[in-house]
Parts: structure tokens; sequence; C-alpha cells
């Protein structure tokens, strides 16, 4: 516990106000490394760089999507984030579109190789039936060379 900082004291070493670290602790929970200890959130030492990212991001002007883009590769998204409901849907609305995205993806790409393969099947059958042409022109220049000569007169 020793560790653990306030948001007090992640304000001061920032160099930040007190109301602006809990605004940006607000805005995106789901990004803050916080531990409850009774009545009390304590914060982890990696804490600071997620406040720090967010102070440079809003010295920017970068949106909260824009912010939120930049701090999800680089720090673990918290479950139990608190989130209303209008912010939970939309969230749950964003991942069902990416999640669409990437099986649209999918299925193009099958649907590309399907094709693929339906050219290479629809290129095998025009040879097949030139091979069963030949084959049976030459089978039946075998059969007349096979006949009397006699035969091959009438």
């Amino acid at each position: 516990m020793e560790n653990l900082l306030t948001i007090k004291e992640i304000a001061r070493r920032l160099g930040l106000a007190e109301s602006t670290a809990r605004y940006f602790r607000d805005k995106w929970p789901e990004f803050m490394p916080a531990v409850q200890h009774g009545r009390r959130t304590l914060y982890r030492p990696e804490a600071l760089k997620v406040f720090k990212i967010i102070a440079e991001e809003t010295q920017k002007r970068r949106s909260a999507e824009e912010i939120a883009e930049r701090l999800t590769p680089l720090f673990a998204v918290n479950i139990e984030s608190k989130r209303s409901n209008a912010e939970e849907n939309a969230a749950e609305q964003q991942q069902h579109n990416y999640s669409l995205t990437i099986y649209e993806q999918q299925i193009y790409s099958l649907l590309e190789i399907i094709k693929e393969r339906d050219q290479a099947v629809q290129r095998r059958d025009e040879l097949m039936l030139y091979l069963v042409k030949q084959l049976r022109e030459t089978q039946a220049q075998l059969e007349q060379a096979r006949l009397p000569w006699w035969r091959k007169i009438l």
C-alpha cells in the first residue's frame, strides 16, 4: 500500500489541479489502475502514465474518443469501470460494429477464395471436356485403323 497514490498526490506530481485529475478519472475510468481501500480509492504508480497521457492529449485538443483510442493499446482496460447505461450501450454497439467489420472482412476473404476455386474448377472441367473430345477422336481413328482394308473403302 506504500506505493499507492491518492488523486491529490497524482495531481501534485503532474502539476494538475486536483479537479482536473478528478475529471480525467471520471471521464476515462476504464484506464485507471485503482484499488479500493475502504471508502478511499488509491491508484497504482502506473496511473501517473495514464494521467500524463490524458493531460498531454487534452492540451493537443484531442477528443475523448481519440484519447481513449490512444490509451487502449497502451493500458489494460478495467472491467469494473463505472459507466452509465448510455455509455455502456454505445461501447457495446461500437464493439459489435467492430466485430461485424472483422466478420465482414473474413466473409469477403472467404468469398474471394471460393470464387478462385470455382474458377479453377471451371478451368479443370473445360480441360476435361477437351481431353474427352481428344480421346474420342483418337479412339475413332484407332478403330478406323483396325478395320480390314475392304471395310475402309465402304
